[in-house]
């Protein structure tokens, strides 16, 4: 692995990034390094044959999130034994900014020119370290292009045993410390996962002590019914614990679950924009959909397939069961209006290259394609998919060719940024993209499951094989460190996160993971933190959890 040695009054050293899946980089980016007394000066040139299509923007120092969506460095600096950086910064070729409140206040130097853009940024040496780690990517096109990085490594999460060592100090000492660096580096990273685990392993052991709520039927339907009692609550409480509701008509097929479910969804189509008054900000008319309570901004595929899943799924329930004529009759008129909510979205509707096709959304940073101002880009996975699970119900029900045909195609753009990893498991990002980082978060991830699994069951791209390699995510990936699930499909930040009970139906393929599952679930309701008695989620996890059970024991 590359070193830099730069102790006082060394040669600058110059250096060249490299694309990081191997493959050649579209264009250069060169630098150097150089000391400076207790400091170092670090210059990157990053070549750009299309100035014109430069993506960075102005923003005050902290404020823009997502700077590494546009053209930009992303910079890192480690102390021998940390398990974290030190200091971190994105900055891009307008000189916008966002860090830690030390790098944030490093001294940059931004140029741009026909051909590129250079930043020069001088960083300080902390007093003491003799030694220390440099990570550095650069965004081309940000995450739509290409990165690069001095190494080949994901930009995040960040493993510090692979960053650059710039050793400091001269003579025989010197020579040693980038091996000392590494070694350091993994050993807090080793040290810090393992009282992580720890800490999570014994929250468990307390929790089966307790003689808590177990996670079964009879607490789902218990937290149901408390739930029930609670007032129409909008956006992701409700719709999960209209879905779970619906669940639990499936789990025992007790006609209470779907009156309780007819009531709230009513007041459901009570609370769309264009009954209440609400004006999209965006278009500047009333729009026939829903928006987030703390958010008066611009219509969402988003919300729009949240608030419309549980409904369009009960109007599949009562269309395809021949008892149910009265639901029918009472709900008749939700079709239509079912319809008005996945027309807000036509205009948004884009069909890619490859013959996929999916749904844009408004983004600042993105070209000017449908809105009457603003960028676009297209939309993040769950948001989109989230949507299409509802458009496929309903276009069961009305015998709507084009809903599925959309339905097809966002199953194929989905899976074409699915990526089979060497374990033979499947991974993918929020967002679309060709890099890898850490992978969608299990919470987001189980919207794209469930689609996935309803695709499988329509015959709709996904096969049995795709959802046996999501049963690999599961355990090799979520599961990779036994019995503490990870946070990421990919297999980052372990800890007991209630999202894991939603993945349960994957159990049917390896029935082992079930009990693993449960114990998360089961330590979370002991703990009393997460309130399942208000929350639709976990009201939601319970019936997943219960279907799950009876899946793989079928399975069985």
């Amino acid at each position: 692995m590359k070193s830099f040695f730069l102790p006082p009054s060394a040669e600058p050293v110059d250096f060249e990034l490299r694309e990081i899946r191997g493959r050649p980089a579209r264009v250069r980016t060169t630098g150097r390094m150089a000391r400076l007394g207790e400091g170092l000066r670090l210059e990157v040139h990053a070549e750009d044959s299309d100035m014109l299509d430069l993506l960075a923007t102005r923003s005050d120092p902290g404020a823009d999130a997502f700077l590494y969506e546009e053209d930009c460095l992303q910079v890192a600096t480690a102390s021998p034994g940390s398990a974290t950086p030190a200091d971190f910064l994105l900055i891009n070729a307008q000189g916008s900014r966002k860090g830690t409140a030390a790098a944030e206040a490093w001294r940059a130097e931004v140029r741009r020119g026909d051909f590129g853009w250079t930043i020069t940024l001088f960083l300080p040496i902390p007093p003491g370290v003799p030694c220390l780690g440099l990570s550095l990517h650069r965004f081309f096109r940000g995450i739509h292009g290409e990165v690069q990085a001095l190494v080949e490594t994901i930009p995040h999460p960040l493993d510090l045993s692979q960053f650059t060592p710039v050793v400091l100090v001269a003579g025989p000492e010197g020579k040693a410390l980038p091996e000392t660096y590494r070694r350091s580096a993994e050993q807090a990273r080793e040290e810090a996962l393992r009282d992580q685990l720890a800490a999570c392993r014994a929250r468990m052991s307390r929790a089966r002590g307790t003689g808590g709520p177990r996670a079964c039927l009879d607490t789902a339907r218990k937290r149901a019914l408390e739930r029930s009692e609670q007032p129409w609550a909008g956006p992701w409480n409700e719709n999960y614990f209209q879905l779970a509701l619906i669940d639990l008509w499936e789990l025992d097929h007790d006609r209470r679950w779907l009156n309780l479910a007819l009531g709230r969804m009513e007041q459901t189509w009570r609370a769309r924009s264009d009954q209440v008054g609400r004006e999209d900000s965006l278009w500047k008319r009333k729009l026939p959909t829903w928006y987030f309570p703390q958010d008066d901004s611009f219509a969402m595929t988003l919300m729009s397939g949240v608030m419309l899943d549980p409904i369009a799924r009960f109007l599949r329930v009562i269309h395809e069961t021949p008892e149910m004529g009265d639901f029918r009759d009472r709900t008749r008129a939700w079709l239509p209006a079912a319809r008005q909510v996945v027309e807000t979205h036509d205009p948004e509707w884009v069909e890619l290259p490859d013959g996929s096709g999916t749904y844009l959304e408004p983004y600042p940073k993105g070209p000017r394609r449908v809105y009457p101002s603003g960028g676009s880009r297209i939309t993040p996975f769950n948001r989109a998919l989230w949507l299409a699970m509802p458009m496929l119900h309903l276009g069961r029900v009305l015998n709507d060719t084009e809903y599925v045909r959309r339905v097809t195609r966002m199953a194929q753009h989905f899976k074409s940024h699915c990526e089979t990893l060497e374990n033979g498991s499947l991974a993918w990002e929020y967002l679309p993209s060709t890099y890898p980082a850490d992978g969608e978060d299990i919470s987001h991830a189980h919207c794209q499951l469930l689609f996935s699994e309803l695709c499988c069951t329509e015959g709709i791209v996904f096969t049995e094989g795709d959802l046996r390699k999501m049963a690999l995510t599961l355990e090799k990936n979520v599961f990779r460190y036994d019995d503490v699930p990870c946070e990421t499909v990919r297999g980052a930040n372990p800890g007991l996160h209630l999202a894991v009970g939603a993945w349960g139906s994957l159990c049917r393929f390896d029935p082992r993971l079930f009990p693993k599952i449960v114990a998360v679930v089961e330590t979370l309701m002991a703990e009393g933190k997460f309130n399942f008695s208000t929350e639709g989620w976990g009201v939601r996890i319970l019936t997943l959890m219960e279907k799950a059970r009876r899946l793989f024991s079928d399975h069985e």
